[in-house]
């Protein structure tokens, strides 16, 4: 089962990911939406420019979407990503997982115990983020802490970590879960 529902991972996440930017840039400014349109094409020039124009736009989260950082990993743009973290946008359990900032994971997880089992905006938690992307120390950490390895997340997606890591192909994972 594994096998068969990771085959299909990437492409709902994919669509998920394109549905979550669909209601973000529906109601939004001008200039917050050419600045997620850079996050999405990975434009890391225009992305920059807009955050050195306007530095609010690091943290801009319409109601009931992931952060510009988190969204930039889904499109593919991790470097989008680690700029936008680099220049000062808020990192969470998701975007730290995701991007397998272990150090800033651990110390988020010190502060808010609980959060290593959060469901973020689109329904995904920390472990299967940090399994989907492939960062292992991230999922090790996760799942010292505690992290639910069965837990599917809360989307249509309907995915386990197990599913995650074998959609990243990371035998490591796969075996560690």
């Amino acid at each position: 089962r594994a096998l068969r529902v990771a085959s299909g991972l990437g492409a709902r996440v994919g669509a998920l990911a394109s549905a979550t930017i669909g209601r973000m840039l529906g109601g939004m400014h001008s200039t917050e939406t050419a600045f997620l349109e850079a996050v999405k094409a990975g434009d890391l020039a225009q992305v920059t420019r807009h955050v050195d124009d306007e530095p609010s736009l690091l943290d801009a989260r319409p109601a009931g979407a992931p952060s510009a950082a988190l969204l930039a990993v889904y499109q593919g743009h991790p470097e989008v990503a680690e700029a936008l973290v680099e220049r000062g946008a808020t990192v969470s359990v998701f975007e730290a997982a995701a991007l397998g900032l272990s150090d800033v994971l651990s110390a988020l997880l010190d502060e808010e115990p609980a959060a290593v089992d959060a469901v973020n905006e689109d329904g995904f938690q920390p472990l299967g983020l940090a399994c989907f992307f492939a960062r292992r120390e991230a999922a090790e950490l996760l799942l010292a802490r505690g992290a639910a390895v069965n837990s599917a997340s809360r989307n249509a997606a309907d995915v386990m970590p197990l599913h995650s890591a074998v959609a990243s192909r990371s035998v490591h994972l796969v075996r560690t879960l």
